[in-house]
């Protein structure tokens, strides 16, 4: 039996309305959980209230002149509800196996940050090597948060790094360290900071593979107040949707993502929900156009 008839249920209301066939090659998923977050939990709420607020966003780029009803995707809805992590696990990992055995690349919404842990884990099994860009306010580190706990939102990518030799990880604009964390990404050669777009072009291309994981708490509090662990001083949309366009552009494989840490619970006017499925068209538009952009150059190559 398929994971779609054994976990999946369609959505009420599909992200930007549409649910599209079954065939695309993308499939977005939602993953409601929370049991891991150390703050305020309300994450398992976000991928639900994600889609019912999409619909009411304007459909169309001016940038690259595209409309989402070009985009190729499938919403799948969301993954069942559960508050033990070793379930978590293993719903996920083996839903992400079936979608890549059937040539899907996964786009989750979350939950909190740890349900990153099975994606990403699942996905490195088939890959010689894989970065993963993270845009995160946190580094999320710690061996241990809270006390004897080693597996948080506040853990995930150190778990992902010590149970996987082929994964790296490059933060962008990080800005919230505890020392222990620091010293680990200053001695670690698979962690990179990454401050500019010249630097993330740069390691882009150096990797085949690439996934991006995006914590909704990278962006200033100002632009998404709905989230568990706000840290100030944080990214703009603007330079979000910018680094992404590049990722989009530039990675030679772009295997999986994953947007996490919205909380509907404490957010303000729906806000942060508005910008995260903002941030997901736009990176679908950004999909698009390199898909148009090698139809193009293989057109003249054919001429």
């Amino acid at each position: 039996m398929s994971v779609l008839d054994l976990y999946f249920s369609p959505p009420s209301q599909p992200l930007f309305g549409r649910h599209g066939r079954g065939h695309e090659p993308l499939v977005v998923f939602g993953i409601p959980f929370d049991s891991a977050a150390t703050r305020i939990p309300g994450q398992r709420f976000a991928p639900r209230r994600i889609r019912e607020v999409s619909v009411e966003l304007e459909t169309f780029s001016p940038v690259l002149n595209m409309y989402v009803e070009e985009l190729e995707y499938f919403d799948a809805g969301d993954l069942p509800l559960t508050t033990e992590f070793s379930v978590l696990r293993d719903i996920v990992s083996k839903t992400v196996r079936e979608f890549i055995e059937t040539g899907k690349t996964p786009l989750a919404l979350g939950g909190d940050h740890l349900v990153s842990y099975p994606l990403i884990s699942e996905i490195a099994l088939n890959l010689d090597e894989l970065l993963v860009v993270v845009f995160d306010a946190h580094m999320d580190l710690r061996d241990e948060y809270p006390l004897g706990t080693r597996f948080s939102h506040a853990t995930v990518m150190r778990r992902l790094l010590e149970n996987n030799e082929k994964i790296s990880i490059a933060y962008f604009k990080p800005r919230g360290f505890s020392r222990e964390e620091y010293e680990l990404a200053r001695t670690e050669k698979r962690i990179f900071i990454v401050e500019d777009i010249q630097r993330l072009e740069q390691l882009l291309g150096s990797y085949r593979n690439v996934y991006v994981s995006l914590d909704i708490d990278a962006l200033d509090p100002a632009f998404a107040p709905g989230t568990g662990t706000p840290e100030p001083m944080g990214l703009t949309p603007h330079g979000v949707v910018e680094a992404l366009r590049v990722i989009a552009g530039q990675a030679r494989s772009l295997v999986g993502f994953d947007l996490v840490e919205v909380n509907p619970m404490v957010d303000c006017n729906d806000i942060t929900s508005l910008l995260a499925g903002k941030l997901v068209m736009e990176l679908l538009f950004s999909l698009k156009e390199k898909e148009k952009d090698g139809k193009a150059q293989q057109s003249q190559h054919g001429e």
